[in-house]
């Protein structure tokens, strides 16, 4: 949002053109597979696996997130993300921060903590607002 207009919005996906599933099944490691157990979802969570049950899926290299995905469509547009304000659903991850950064965007809100905090630790230290909502 800048000068009280939507200037870009977007959400986790594909690039165009791309099948938008973006999860696939993956395996569980060997000896994990029992079915009386279930699996907390951060013995994962650093390899970029999402556990459901007795599932566990995993993130397609090709998605793009959210914010990456609005700046990136923002940059082919007119518009200017200087000084802008972002809204996410989530605190970002590092690499979209650093996107954030550059694109000039000056304060980001969000509703959920990411199940890292480096991101939002660099938007601090790059004088970004942050705020969780």
């Amino acid at each position: 949002m800048k000068d009280q207009t939507i200037v870009s919005t977007s959400w986790n996906g594909t690039p165009p053109g791309w099948d938008n599933d973006c999860e696939e099944k993956d395996w569980m490691p060997k000896g994990c597979l029992h079915l009386d157990h279930e699996y907390p979802e951060e013995e994962y969570s650093d390899y970029g696996y999402a556990v459901v049950g007795k599932y566990r899926f995993k993130t397609k290299p090709e998605v793009i997130h959210a914010e990456s995905h609005a700046i990136t469509k923002l940059a082919r547009s007119n518009e200017s993300s200087e000084g802008a304000i972002m809204f996410c659903t989530h605190s970002p991850c590092v690499d979209c921060a650093k996107l954030i950064s550059q694109a000039g965007i000056r304060t980001l809100y969000y509703g959920e903590d990411f199940k890292k905090v480096e991101g939002l630790e660099l938007l601090i230290k790059m004088n970004v607002k942050v705020e969780k909502l």
